[in-house]
Parts: C-alpha cells; structure tokens; sequence
C-alpha cells in the first residue's frame, strides 16, 4: 500500500512568516500594478534591484519581447518603469526624459509601444 507524500512545508522566512512571493516587492514601488509586477517576474525582473540594474528601458524591452503580440503601451510601461525607479508618477516625468526614454527604446512616437 503506497503512502501518500505530505505536502511540503511552506517556506518561512527567519521571521516565522511566509516567504514573500517572487516579484513582491516591485508591487509596492510606484506606478508598479499587477500586470506589470507578472510581467516583469516573467522576463525574471523580481526585485527592485533587479529593475535598477536592468534599467526602465531593458526591462521595457525585455517585456515587448515576451509578450510580442500584446500591445505593450509605453506610458504604461517604459514611463512606469522609469517612475517606479525616480519614485515618481509616470505621467509627472519631464517631457525630455520621455523623449529621451522613447528614442533609447527605438519607440516611434506615432505608434506607441509597437
């Protein structure tokens, strides 16, 4: 007779307390909502660290390429990411860095996030 197999035990952190999920942490930086929190833990953006080092524009990058035939908007997006990385709200980021984000991500401004 085969026995069944205990489930394994949820991960605590030293605290006692579940293990945050992957990506957790990004959900609390601004501009930073669910869909953009899945999306950046599935190009393996999971910690704000991480965004730091990859940048707004890679990681806006990386997204449009894991997801080509999604519509990826870039205020939604490159602008949040930016944001999220200036603690500030997209939409409050200087025209000229908005520019400047748009020309480094080779996004053409007649047909955002395509």
């Amino acid at each position: 007779m085969a026995r069944k197999k205990k489930a394994a035990p949820e991960k605590k952190a030293k605290s006692g307390k579940s293990a945050p999920k992957a990506g957790s942490e990004l959900g609390a930086l601004r501009n930073i909502g669910r869909t953009i929190q899945r999306r950046l833990v599935a190009v393996e953006i999971t910690t704000e660290k991480q965004l730091r080092k990859t940048g707004a524009v890679e990681a806006y990058q990386k997204i449009r390429e894991a997801f080509p035939k999604e519509t990826i908007p870039v205020c939604y997006y490159l602008y949040s990411l930016q944001g999220a990385l200036m603690n500030c709200h997209w939409d409050a980021l200087p025209e000229e860095t908005k520019k400047r984000l748009r020309r480094r991500a080779g996004v053409d401004e007649k047909r955002p996030g395509k």
